[in-house]
């Protein structure tokens, strides 16, 4: 386990003892705790987001940069605790409190594991509008190992990541309601590949119109993302592999645009709903280097889609399942052909959720 996860109990610990104490505090009307375990079980098919060729390699035991890992598919585990603690201010607005944190385990290739903390504040303004602000923190997540440029050693890369995200609800009337959003990300690479960390700022909105047991939304969002880490040294390295270490300046800005239907119902007096979402990022690389110096990101653009479809259904008053599948992919256009051939992938993954509501 890597060593910021030994972080996550006690932050989570601590986020649940503080609502629990709130829950008796002085002034607060309606106030109410939940805490909910979540189980989930995922088949993954490509851990490793390898392309066709590298997965063709992989499986020919011809990979002349093989990552840690032994297996390109995988089971994963994700355990998750979150509690929440909703009241009532004295101006008879309601506040939401919650905590969740996750532990991501995978059964094949254990140098996958990650975990996320999340923290979030929503808050009624009126009778039509509220707030939200959440932050997320993902511990560690390991990508590929790749060729330092300082040691010219192979290295496995991870990052951690730090985000914002505020956003506004605006409902003026029942079926209809208007969200904007505003996200920051903060990537900081582990200490082989400090080149990479980078800003990335996100701004948008979503519309979401809802009618009986119908709820459809749709939403456009714009992003920049600055690598802070390159330098101007790096472009002139020395003799390296540019697939392998990947070097150069890895500026880009993105247009996302997402969907999804969703349609709720009752079986045997119990709530169900059926869920599809999907998501469009089109993202187009800035680099300032000519497509010599930067082989790897001039002139690139990527497309990259997702495409989910789930159920959920109760059991009862505390037990709930989710059933999903979805799948996702990447295609990159560039001058320089081997970036479709590392790039590219097709993702194919499928679960089953169970959450258990303990209070």
């Amino acid at each position: 386990m890597h060593n910021r996860l030994k972080y996550l109990l006690p932050i989570l610990m601590a986020a649940c003892l503080l609502m629990q104490s709130s829950a008796g505090a002085v002034g607060l009307k309606g106030g109410k705790l939940s805490v909910k375990l979540t189980y989930r079980s995922m088949y993954d098919n490509n851990v490793l987001r390898y392309s066709v060729r590298d997965r063709d390699q992989f499986l020919d035991n011809c990979e002349p940069r093989r990552s840690n890992i032994r297996t390109l598919d995988d089971i994963r585990s994700d355990f998750k605790l979150s509690a929440s603690y909703a009241f009532d201010s004295p101006a008879e607005r309601r506040t939401r409190l919650s905590a969740t944190g996750n532990f991501a385990h995978h059964l094949m290739n254990p140098i996958k594991n990650f975990g996320w903390i999340s923290l979030t504040a929503n808050r009624e303004l009126s009778g039509t509008m509220s707030t939200s602000l959440n932050y997320f923190f993902d511990i560690n997540y390991y990508i590929r190992d790749y060729r330092d440029v300082h040691t010219g050693e192979r290295r496995h890369c991870e990052f951690s990541m730090d985000q914002w995200t505020f956003k506004v609800f605006h409902r003026p009337v029942k079926a209809i309601e208007f969200v904007a959003k505003c996200r920051v990300k903060k990537y900081a690479y582990n200490e082989y590949f400090t080149e990479y960390d980078s800003d990335y700022i996100e701004a948008g909105g979503e519309i979401i119109y809802r009618k009986g047991v119908w709820r459809l939304s749709g939403g456009y969002s714009f992003a920049d993302n600055e690598n802070i880490g390159f330098q101007e040294i790096y472009k002139s390295s020395g003799n390296l592999d540019i697939e392998d270490s990947e070097e150069g300046q890895g500026d880009y800005q993105q247009d996302i645009y997402k969907a999804s239907v969703r349609y709720a119902f009752h079986v045997a007096q119990r709530r169900s709903r059926i869920l599809l979402e999907a998501s469009l990022k089109d993202r187009y690389y800035s680099t300032d280097l000519d497509i010599v110096d930067d082989p790897m990101h001039s002139g690139r653009r990527d497309m990259l889609l997702l495409l989910e479809l789930s159920e959920k259904f109760s059991i009862n008053k505390r037990i709930e399942v989710e059933i999903g599948s979805a799948f996702s992919n990447r295609r990159s256009r560039s001058p320089n052909p081997t970036v479709s051939q590392v790039k590219d992938y097709d993702r194919a993954y499928g679960w089953i959720e169970f959450g258990y509501q303990l209070r």
